[in-house]
């Protein structure tokens, strides 16, 4: 679903970073003032280890739904991503389909709020 979401948006008009692997992408505590996504490579979460792979929106919940990204991102292989501001996204979502941005973040914060209550953030 995270990739059909954002299946129609033009990444093209926005930047794109490069990254070595190992190299820190996001540190703990860093403003979720943009959407990251993964258009070669891979991205690993230091603390899980989850990655995430070409394709893919990096930790899309806490974009939505909290003030800043919990936890160390690094480049687990060389890889490209393109970094879309907030206001960005939510204008896109806006003019796709109005209540989806809120839709969006009020699912966000109420899968983080679940997660933190079962002591998993």
């Amino acid at each position: 679903m995270r990739q059909n979401l954002f299946e129609n948006l033009d990444i093209s008009r926005f930047p794109r970073l490069h990254f070595k692997a190992g190299e820190t992408i996001l540190e703990a505590g860093a403003e979720t003032d943009r959407l990251f996504f993964v258009l070669n490579g891979r991205v690993r979460d230091e603390v899980s280890g989850k990655s995430f792979a070409a394709g893919g929106v990096v930790l899309p919940l806490e974009f939505f739904g909290a003030v800043s990204y919990p936890i160390t991102l690094r480049a687990k292989v060389a890889c490209e991503l393109v970094p879309i501001a907030r206001e960005n996204v939510r204008e896109w979502l806006q003019s796709e389909a109005p209540l989806s941005w809120m839709l969006a973040r009020s699912i966000a914060i109420e899968t983080l709020e679940l997660r933190r209550g079962r002591g998993q953030c």
